[in-house]
């Protein structure tokens, strides 16, 4: 018989929820063929062994057990451990609402869900339709149809003598591959985009993008950012690249001849580069 501490181990039923007796058989069931190697139940008569179950089971097992119709001339029916548990495992299994599992079943789609937890979910939903031996071959194509990715879709249909291990299989790695492009294109783009602003020529261009503070300090005549009145200008004895005419620089504002010249931005960078010796110009 089980001793005190196979209570411990083995979870009772709660006969008094009958909404959870289901589950809770399944996991008693688990815990209990634990049990039968540990006590090499292989060695105890069959009434030893229903006994034990009856015991770990509780009390309320029995009036259950009562019902059970026997028969010996029936291998089905004989009085065996396992027969008994057949039994039990009629008697808690749920009534299926079998065409509902199905509809729902056929209207499964991968939306926000990851494909390893998609996968898992139609096989789960499967197990309530009762495909019998085309269940495998009925999720193989569900998962195919749900999937997000037409592409991933139209590579599985591409795949000759396609099992349902190989769906699977196939899928995850197809999933994977695409994460690790995506995660690498990604990573690329970031740096092209950071040596691009690393690389970027600098261009010395005057009157653009300067602030409205800067352009009111300027000097009309040489646009040097120093405020200083026109006899002290660098510019007032200087001959203009641009527009041939003296008392500015090519740069100032007052320059008529900018506009007509096309190049005038770069006169302008000639003229920062050659440090400020324009034509004309006399020392201070």
């Amino acid at each position: 018989m089980a001793e005190a501490r196979d209570d411990r181990f083995v979870q009772r039923l709660d006969f008094k929820d009958s909404s959870k007796l289901s589950v809770s058989w399944k996991t008693f069931k688990s815990q209990f063929a634990i049990v039968t190697i540990a006590k090499k139940y292989s060695e105890m008569t069959e009434e030893e062994r229903i006994a034990n179950l009856l015991l770990l089971m509780g009390p309320d097992s029995v009036r259950i057990y009562d019902q059970f119709t026997f028969d010996s001339s029936q291998t089905d029916r004989k009085k065996t451990l396992v027969n008994v548990v057949k039994f039990f495992d009629a008697h808690f299994e749920p009534v299926k609402n079998v065409i509902y599992g199905r509809v729902k079943f056929n209207d499964m789609k991968q939306g926000s869900l990851s494909i390893h937890q998609f996968i898992t979910e139609v096989q789960t939903q499967a197990d309530n339709c009762d495909y019998g031996n085309m269940k495998n071959e009925l999720i193989r194509d569900r998962i195919v149809v749900g999937v997000n990715d037409h592409k991933l879709r139209e590579y599985l249909i591409d795949i000759d003598d396609l099992t349902l291990h190989k769906a699977i299989q196939k899928a995850k790695q197809y999933v994977t591959h695409y994460s690790s492009v995506l995660q690498m294109s990604s990573s690329s783009s970031a740096n092209d985009n950071l040596d691009e602003v690393r690389t970027r020529p600098r261009h010395f261009v005057h009157n653009k993008n300067e602030s409205s503070a800067d352009c009111r300090s300027k000097c009309q005549y040489c646009g040097r950012k120093q405020a200083h009145s026109k006899d002290k200008c660098p510019a007032r004895n200087t001959t203009c690249f641009v527009c041939k005419k003296k008392g500015h620089f090519s740069k100032s504002a007052v320059c008529k001849g900018r506009s007509l010249h096309s190049n005038a931005d770069e006169v302008v960078d000639e003229e920062n580069e050659l440090g400020g010796l324009y034509l004309g110009s006399e020392s201070e």
